[in-house]
């Protein structure tokens, strides 16, 4: 073969050359970027999944706490009947001022942890959710200056 053939075969070879190398360098863009793309992916489900419980933990420790209307009636019915008052008054004649001393008692207990809602004669139910009725008259009871045997009661010795 003369050197002029020699040159016409390889100049038709290398553009096919040219051809294979920039369609593997683009499958290899590909891979890459597909590759990257998952791991982004990947990395920002580890960071939603693992954030969601270092700063979700505030939400296990919340709770709501409610003071109910029915339950401090029949706590002051019952007292009513356990000490047979002759002149059968409620919260002693003093109801405004036991109206005021139960709000300002039932919000002593909101704070950061603790959610407060004032109940009727409805029923409540939920998660983390109780009480503290019976706490709010008892401490209301003792400011009245009535006579219950009524003993201090806390938030952690009720529950």
């Amino acid at each position: 073969m003369s050197q002029d053939q020699r040159l016409q075969n390889e100049f038709k070879v290398a553009p096919q050359v040219e051809l294979l190398s920039t369609a593997e360098d683009k499958r290899q863009v590909n891979v890459i970027m597909i590759a990257i793309l998952l791991s982004i992916f990947l990395i920002g489900c580890c960071t939603g999944y693992f954030s969601t419980h270092v700063f979700g933990n505030d939400l296990d420790r919340m709770q709501v706490v409610y003071v109910s209307r029915s339950e401090i009636m029949d706590l002051e019915k019952a007292r009513l009947e356990r000490e047979q008052d002759p002149e059968g008054r409620m919260f002693f004649g003093k109801i405004n001022k036991a109206i005021d001393l139960i709000r300002k008692e039932a919000f002593n207990y909101e704070d950061d942890y603790h959610r407060l809602i004032f109940v009727g004669d409805n029923y409540v139910e939920g998660k983390n959710t109780k009480s503290i009725s019976k706490i709010v008259y008892v401490k209301v009871m003792s400011q009245l200056g009535g006579k219950t045997n009524a003993r201090k009661q806390t938030m952690s010795n009720y529950e």
